[in-house]
């Protein structure tokens, strides 16, 4: 097991890289194809880069790598929180850890009235909702699958 920020920093950046791509891919079917929901996770970060709704591919594109920035970094925070606690129940752990990320992310598009992500539907926040609850499984399969296994044999 790891034992220093420069040791959880790597591994955290590609489970979060790794569950952010499979999330924001879940994402984009559930609310461009399937057209269930309104706002993407990277809607949030595009605001965040644009100021305003961004359009064409070069503006997705950027948008995208924002949020997967945020998501390496949920995963490097999420193996340091590891580090201090067991992985005992670590499909929970994640799940409560995307959940609450999701939650206090959300609070602060209310708290700061954010236009365009301000007010979702019932089918948005469920879509989030969902989203969100994935990332939390990828999350923790990928930590299980790539580095427990691989450190205990």
């Amino acid at each position: 097991m790891v034992n220093s920020f420069d040791d959880h920093f790597i591994p955290g950046l590609i489970v979060g890289g790794i569950s952010g791509t499979l999330t924001n891919f879940v994402d984009i079917i559930l609310v461009d194809f399937v057209k269930y929901g309104q706002v993407r996770f990277m809607d949030y970060a595009g605001l965040l880069a644009f100021g305003r709704q961004f359009h064409g591919f070069p503006e997705n594109l950027l948008a995208f790598f924002i949020q997967m920035g945020l998501f390496a970094t949920l995963g490097v925070l999420f193996i340091c929180i590891l580090s201090k606690v067991s992985t005992k129940y670590l499909l929970i752990k994640g799940i409560f850890f995307s959940l609450n990320f999701w939650y206090f992310i959300f609070a602060l598009v209310l708290l700061f009235k954010v236009p365009y992500v301000l007010v979702l539907s019932f089918k948005g926040a469920v879509e989030n909702l969902i989203s969100s609850f994935l990332f939390g499984v990828f999350l923790a399969k990928a930590y299980q699958i790539i580095y427990l296994q691989k450190n205990h044999g």
